[in-house]
């Protein structure tokens, strides 16, 4: 010990440390290894824990500005590449199918990562960024798999006029084959699970944002959900339709 056992009001406890008589001598014990021998506290002067003189250079070695600024870089290098593969993650999901089977890093464990980086001061923040930016990627990939229904389902209809009128042109045989039974015969139409629809009420600050990001007019989304029933994101995407009519004519 660094000091002498100083007897205080309490028997058998040092005034100074706070330590029973035994820990100032050379029958002290080491919390951090089996050691019996002459021990003193870390953090000096008082300190916390009682080590023997190896322990107390590990811990003086482990807490030299090298060894903290290496944890530092590890720390910092480990949460940017857990953070780098959960982007690129979500980068990757394209279909519905992808976003069930792919890894997806939950939010409670980016809060984790991002929690246990020694360097980032701002956690919530990091963490809120780190959210919005798949929130984002993710309404966007809403956006392309709305155009793409409803692309489908326009190729479909196409395809369902040019067989109706090439029904006329196939033999008794060829409808009997095909089971078509006159020339008005239609081909069963897909199915297509609709939407619950929408009362055409919009979120305004939802329009707006919106509205920006594909520079729309706010007002022509709204008056497209009133007009038509529809949530921002499809009005947004019956406009693009709207418009793309209007430029192929």
């Amino acid at each position: 010990m660094n000091h002498p056992f100083i007897q205080g009001g309490v028997p058998d406890v040092c005034a100074r440390c706070r330590r029973k008589e035994i820990d100032h001598t050379s029958l002290a014990t080491c919390e951090a290894c089996p050691y019996v021998g002459m021990c003193d506290l870390y953090p000096p002067p008082h300190g916390v824990i009682l080590l023997c003189p190896t322990c107390l250079q590990k811990e003086y070695d482990h807490q030299s500005p090298d060894k903290q600024e290496a944890r530092v870089l590890h720390s910092r290098a480990v949460s940017e590449a857990q953070i780098a593969l959960s982007r690129e993650i979500d980068s990757s999901i394209i279909s519905r199918a992808d976003y069930f089977n792919a890894e997806t890093v939950a939010i409670s464990e980016l809060k984790k990562i991002i929690d246990s980086d020694e360097t980032i001061a701002r956690k919530d923040y990091a963490l809120y960024m780190e959210v919005r930016t798949r929130y984002d990627k993710f309404k966007a990939k809403l956006i392309e798999a709305e155009e793409v229904r409803l692309e489908i389902i326009n190729n479909i209809k196409a395809d369902q006029t040019y067989l109706n009128n090439l029904v006329s042109s196939l033999t008794k045989e060829e409808q009997e084959k095909y089971r078509v039974k006159d020339i008005n015969y239609k081909p069963n139409e897909v199915k297509v699970v609709k939407p619950k629809e929408s009362s055409g009420k919009t979120n305004l600050s939802e329009v707006k944002e919106l509205a920006k990001e594909h520079g729309i007019a706010p007002e022509i989304i709204q008056n497209l959900c009133l007009a038509f029933k529809l949530t921002p994101l499809k009005a947004v995407v019956k406009y693009k339709e709207m418009m793309s009519t209007v430029t192929t004519t």
